[in-house]
């Protein structure tokens, strides 16, 4: 993550999230943890950044405490194709997930797929190649609408 004062404001700032293989568009993690680190730097307030949320801090030193409302979450359909593709990469079939729970793309901040296998043991054993997931993540824009 870096941070970069928007204006010379120290209160607005322009972020971007990095993981260990690529740039994300959102942490709300990290957010909550930079509001915190520039209210210990800067004193406590509102920390707006180029992120869907604002962060609002209080207290001084150890007793800082932040705070934000979420973005209004969507949920969305899968494509087939892309659920078909993420399902393979996956291990999985149609028939290893929970009838009651469909497969579907949420956001809240960042697009993420949910997906909910029915059986406890078949979830614990799966696994995927990273770097085939971010491929599937890079040129299937259905994973992000």
């Amino acid at each position: 993550m870096t941070e970069q004062a928007v204006d010379g404001d120290p209160s607005r700032s322009r972020v971007r999230y990095f993981s260990p293989i690529a740039e994300v568009p959102f942490c709300g993690h990290a957010t909550i943890a930079l509001a915190v680190a520039l209210s210990a730097r800067d004193g406590a307030g509102s920390f707006t950044f180029d992120t869907p949320v604002v962060i609002e801090t209080a207290g001084e030193g150890a007793d800082v405490t932040a705070s934000f409302t979420a973005v209004e979450p969507q949920v969305a359909e899968f494509d087939d194709a892309v659920l078909a593709e993420l399902l393979g990469l996956l291990g999985l079939g149609q028939r290893d997930l929970d009838p009651a729970y469909p497969p579907r793309i949420t956001y809240s901040g960042n697009w993420h797929p949910v997906l909910v296998v029915a059986d406890r043991t078949l979830f614990d054993s799966f696994g995927f190649e990273p770097e085939a997931m971010r491929r599937l993540v890079d040129v299937r824009a259905g994973l992000r609408r």
